[in-house]
């Protein structure tokens, strides 16, 4: 599984770079989504975010660059548009 994570902090960078060191295959970046980066995750097969509000076109974007699942690094979910 190829993973890409945005609006990686840096208190959870080593996090990331273990994980990479141990073979999953994780692209990181600092931005947040938005329409402007969104095709980063283009051939990726998840992405994960923190507390970003998503769009429709955003969750569309992704679906056709064969993004299948979205992750949440946080303790609650209210920023994510459960109805799609």
């Amino acid at each position: 599984m190829k993973i890409f994570a945005y609006s990686v902090r840096e208190d959870e960078v080593k996090y990331f770079d273990k994980l990479i060191a141990e073979g999953i295959d994780i692209t990181y970046i600092s931005e947040y989504p938005t329409m402007d980066n969104v095709e980063l995750a283009r051939g990726y097969d998840a992405v994960t975010i923190i507390s970003n509000v998503l769009t429709k076109d955003m969750y569309d974007a992704w679906a056709s660059y064969g993004v299948k699942s979205i992750g949440t690094r946080s303790v609650g979910f209210d920023h994510v548009d459960t109805a799609r």
